[in-house]
């Protein structure tokens, strides 16, 4: 999306969640690697 369209904070949220399936929240551990925190992701019909 591009900046300064007007859209308010709802609509680009309603839009993002009507386009993003799955989100992946990264952190990093003790040993400084990335790890897979938290995961988030819309229950989708496949019928």
């Amino acid at each position: 999306m591009q900046a300064d369209l007007g859209i308010d904070r709802v609509h680009i949220l309603e839009y993002a969640r009507s386009v993003i399936s799955v989100v992946v929240q990264l952190k990093k551990n003790f040993q400084g690697n990335r790890v897979a925190s938290e995961i988030k992701y819309n229950d989708l019909d496949y019928n």
